[in-house]
């Protein structure tokens, strides 16, 4: 990883980020290595996920804007979902950095049907991290090297479970994600 990259990103996300960034890093990494996927692509893309997490509302809404990213309803309601779209721009557009890296970030929060290597190795990363604690997590982590597709259908009905215990609306790419892995894993 290029160490004048990893400052300056590791400068603009917020102090209490920037260990949750670094595991994220250090997961992706074991991750692309057991999986057989690029692994400067996954550390780059673990690297860059969450640099405008920390955005209000009306900053996420004035990046969409720049980068005429269009805002489903769901984002609309729960606009901390923004931060992936947002931060895949800045990868592209400041950093630039290519179309894998791009879609891990886009989809590091909801995933998609039939997503890339690299899509499914941030999200599991940013989920698995060591700095994680919820219960959830430790099994994942044993999953995630064991069957990476069983490891995302088992954080995703997590997730799932949670969101909607929250009461708050499911994305419509989470679900259509969930639906394609269990197809896949059947």
């Amino acid at each position: 990883m290029d160490n004048k990259l990893r400052e300056n990103v590791l400068n603009r996300v917020t102090k209490g980020k920037i260990n949750h960034t670094l595991g994220c890093i250090k997961a992706a990494r074991e991750l692309a290595l057991k999986w057989g996927a690029n692994v400067t692509d996954c550390e780059n893309a673990a690297l860059i996920h969450d640099i405008t997490k920390h955005l209000s509302k009306e900053e996420q809404f004035t990046l969409c804007e720049k980068y005429d990213i269009i805002i489903d309803n769901v984002e609309k309601s729960t606009f901390k979902l923004l931060h992936a779209k947002t931060a895949a721009e800045v990868a592209r557009h400041e950093y630039d950095m290519n179309d894998d890296v791009y879609m891990g970030i886009k989809y590091h929060t909801t995933l998609r049907p039939n997503m890339s290597l690299i899509e499914k190795i941030v999200y599991l990363a940013d989920y698995i991290e060591e700095n994680r604690t919820f219960d959830e997590v430790h099994k994942a982590r044993e999953l995630a090297f064991i069957d990476i597709d069983k490891a995302l259908i088992y954080c995703l009905d997590s997730v799932i479970i949670e969101i909607m215990k929250k009461g708050n609306l499911l994305h419509s790419d989470t679900i259509e994600a969930r639906n394609y892995l269990c197809t896949i894993c059947s």
